[in-house]
């Protein structure tokens, strides 16, 4: 979980976890939204231009219509991201917010549990 007993990096936690769904589910179509992150204005701008909405989740995996989120432990959901998660659920698709690589892992088994049997 950490590294010089700190909580891995926001990116580096949903790597892991993309690694190990890809390991255990190799069939589920699942990407990368690259909606945040620090950019040059004029990129910004044509992001912008091109559709990038502010609150997007990180993920979206079309086989169970599920949108993921990836926060580091302690980080939280912004105002944007609480706004996108009643879009999602005005249009039937689902939501998972994980906090660190353990938490997606047991959060993702505990969805498929709930709704998939």
């Amino acid at each position: 979980m950490t590294v010089k007993n700190r909580p891995l990096k926001e990116a580096t936690a949903q790597i892991s976890w993309l690694k190990w769904v890809k390991f255990n589910y190799p069939d589920l179509t699942i990407f990368h939204i690259p909606n945040g992150g620090y950019r040059h204005y004029a990129e910004a701008v044509q992001l912008k231009r091109m559709g990038v909405l502010p609150g997007v989740y990180d993920l979206y995996c079309m086989d169970y219509k599920l949108f993921i989120e990836f926060k580091r432990i302690g980080g939280r959901v912004s105002a944007a991201q609480k706004s996108f998660e009643g879009k999602i659920k005005a249009t039937n698709h689902n939501s998972l917010v994980f906090f660190g690589y353990l938490d997606g892992v047991n959060k993702f088994k505990q969805y498929l549990v709930d709704n998939y049997k």
